[in-house]
């Protein structure tokens, strides 16, 4: 459970075993609205390689079929940690913590402190205006003993998909009004003057069928993984693809996909995606370019033969 005071007329609790600053809440509250759509309770892990480096936040998580798997990388730069370990690990139930997140201002400040030394420890998340310095707002969240022990391995992909996120927000709209239960994605590369060009393709199908293709001309990642894109900016003409076999083919729940790009800010969002492999959506959060602070989403492939 949890409980609000205001620090005004309030005596404080003690000193905590440690604390972590977040001048924007902007990336922990994506991350929290992406988790909770997987689980219902989450494990964060504040760890750093050793006294040199920095810490990062990580979740790794999965829903209980293991259909749906979450993993997170945010890199922390105001972490103060008095508990004598390089990891701090607790566990919080969601719907806890994301209405904490929901309604803080962008000129707020928030700060996690860990409590350990209580007889039920505690995770407080204090919010202050930095204009008010004489106001601030405590949330007092109780811990549940960690039960995720899930570990994601690094998996290779031979295709790096990526995807306008507005046009695939359009094509699961669709999918829910024609209560659509899956999306099926197909990717098909022709060689033409000279030039390797990508059709990529989206459908659902449920009381009607609609579909998004888009061409593009193929380039390549630095690790060979051949790269295509799914936007409106290419000159390429669609082409028929009676006569070639898709180089990828995958079928995945609809509800789990909406869920995860739900709360999503960017424009484009990457897929990496390999045949009878989990689909990656991946997207760089907190203003990371290099991947350093992230959001990775897999999502199983359905065999229709056995859905």
């Amino acid at each position: 459970m949890s409980s609000t005071t205001s620090a005004v007329g309030k005596r404080r609790l003690r000193t905590p075993t440690w604390d972590a600053k977040f001048d924007d809440v902007a990336p922990l509250r994506s991350i929290v609205e992406a988790v909770q759509n997987v689980v219902s309770r989450v494990t964060f892990k504040i760890t750093r390689q050793d006294s040199e480096s920095p810490y990062f936040l990580k979740i790794d998580t999965a829903d209980v079929a293991y259909v749906s798997c979450i993993s997170v990388r945010y890199q922390l730069d105001k972490v103060n940690n008095n508990s004598g370990d390089d990891e701090i690990k607790f566990c919080v139930d969601c719907k806890h913590i994301a209405p904490c997140l929901a309604n803080i201002r962008q000129e707020h400040t928030l700060t996690l402190e860990g409590h350990e030394d209580q007889a039920s420890p505690k995770i407080v998340i204090r919010t202050c205006d930095p204009d008010h310095p004489s106001h601030e707002t405590t949330t007092e969240l109780d811990t549940f003993v960690d039960s995720d022990n899930v570990q994601l391995f690094p998996m290779d992909h031979d295709i790096m998909l990526e995807i306008d996120l507005l046009m695939f927000r359009g094509l699961l709209k669709q999918a829910q009004v024609a209560k659509a239960d899956q999306i099926v994605i197909r990717i098909f590369i022709k060689e033409t003057a000279g030039q390797t060009v990508s059709f990529t393709h989206f459908s659902v199908q449920g009381e009607f069928k609609h579909s998004s293709s888009f061409c593009h001309e193929v380039s390549k990642d630095e690790d060979g993984s051949m790269i295509v894109r799914a936007a409106t900016d290419s000159m390429h003409n669609l082409f028929d693809t009676d006569d070639i076999e898709p180089v990828y083919e995958g079928i995945f729940p609809v509800e789990k996909v909406s869920g995860f790009m739900k709360p999503l800010q960017c424009r484009m969002l990457v897929a990496k995606v390999k045949q009878n492999m989990p689909i990656m959506f991946s997207h760089c959060i907190g203003g990371s370019t290099d991947d350093v602070s992230h959001i990775r989403f897999l999502i199983a492939p359905v065999n229709p033969e056995t859905d």
